[in-house]
């Protein structure tokens, strides 16, 4: 088994962390409480919950890519998160489900992630605006969307409960 760089093994076991975080600032919300939109804000519990699983989607085939490819610096898929938001019908989807997603896609990189060789870690991709992104800043990345969207959510919650 390869040796994580310490940086990339602190950063993977906050990555791992992600699916409890989020399940349990879920805990105890109401079917009513999923879709509830309130003054000002633009998204939903629901919205947040499916997008961060979607996004795991698209960081799940950044990791691949920029590991894998045969290409030097293979093209990185991006998202608009507003037009996934509204096209993919969030408001119609079951936020069960897309935590059940979220969690096995977040298992099955994470267990992918540890196993790297040490090289693949500093291999890059390049998405469609130019911008260069290696393995470990992939990892930063998709790390710090959950966990702002945890944040999100519980400021929802929090907003939600003075109202």
């Amino acid at each position: 088994m390869p040796r994580l760089p310490e940086n990339i093994a602190e950063v993977l076991s906050k990555y791992n962390a992600g699916p409890t975080e989020l399940r349990s600032i879920l805990d105890g919300i109401g079917p009513a409480d999923f879709n509830r939109r309130l003054p000002n804000e633009d998204w939903a519990i629901r919205d947040c919950v499916l997008h961060v699983a979607d996004a795991e989607l698209i960081y799940a085939t950044r990791f691949r890519l920029v590991i894998a490819s045969k290409e030097s610096v293979p093209e990185l898929p991006i998202f608009d998160p507003e037009n996934w938001k509204r096209r993919l019908l969030y408001p119609y989807r079951d936020p069960e489900g897309a935590l059940s997603l979220f969690n096995l896609i977040r298992y099955s990189n994470g267990d992918m992630l540890k196993e790297c060789e040490l090289v693949a870690w500093t291999r890059t991709g390049k998405d469609s605006s130019n911008k260069t992104s290696s393995l470990s800043e992939i990892l930063e990345d998709a790390t710090k969307h959950c966990v702002e969207h945890v944040k999100q959510i519980k400021t929802l919650r929090e907003k939600s409960a003075s109202e």
